[in-house]
């Protein structure tokens, strides 16, 4: 349509990526997605922080944990215990994958899993910051390497369990007991795979 090459268009949907004004993803459900709107320029910040060194890996992961666990606490209050049966199914999407060995089509479910999550808390802007967040940690990953932490849809289903009884504090223990177990994993993939904290594209792709 516009009479250039494949490796242009190629070339332009990295460039509108890196911008957080697109999200690129492989897989079944893969494709070039419009990030919607504010939430890439966000990220984008985000990104920027983890790649030139201003915050280490570290410290973005001890906020996450945090906000993830104010998004619980305002979710059980928000939310009728009963409503977070719906995101059941989508645990057992995640363990199909995992059995199937698609690294990268689980990596976007358990994304959009923790998104939805914080959608109880019923506030938009919270919402925003935690899918910022988590397109950092997606693209993290897709850097680091195809290795999955196998312990996430367990824990989802424990945390869901425990909203639904009712158990405020047996959720918020379990988010902060996988969000620790999650920061290891990063850290030893990191280290694996040679980015040091402070490595300039660190989260971005080619």
């Amino acid at each position: 349509m516009f009479a250039v090459s494949r490796t242009a268009v190629r070339e332009a949907l990295r460039s509108l990526e890196m911008f957080g004004l697109i999200d690129l993803r492989k897989g079944s459900r893969g494709g070039a997605f419009v990030v919607e709107s504010g939430i890439g320029v966000i990220s984008q910040s985000f990104r920027d922080m983890v790649d030139f060194g201003r915050v280490s890996l570290e410290t973005f992961m001890d906020a996450r944990r945090m906000i993830g666990e104010v998004a619980i606490r305002a979710a059980a209050k928000r939310t009728d215990p009963g409503d977070f049966g719906k995101l059941i199914p989508k645990i057992a999407v995640i363990e199909a994958l995992t059995d199937d060995g698609n690294v990268p089509e689980r990596r976007e479910r358990i994304v959009d899993f923790t998104n939805e999550l914080a959608e109880f808390a019923g506030n938009e802007v919270f919402s925003a910051i935690t899918v910022a967040m988590s397109e950092v940690i997606r693209a993290y990953s897709k850097v680091t390497g195809p290795v999955p932490l196998l312990p996430i849809a367990p824990a989802f289903r424990e945390i869901l369990t425990a909203l639904k009884q009712g158990d405020v504090e047996e959720a918020v223990r379990v988010h902060n007991e996988i969000s620790d177990i999650s920061l290891e994993h990063l850290v030893r993939l990191r280290d694996e795979f040679g980015h040091p904290a402070g490595n300039r594209y660190m989260t971005r792709n080619g």
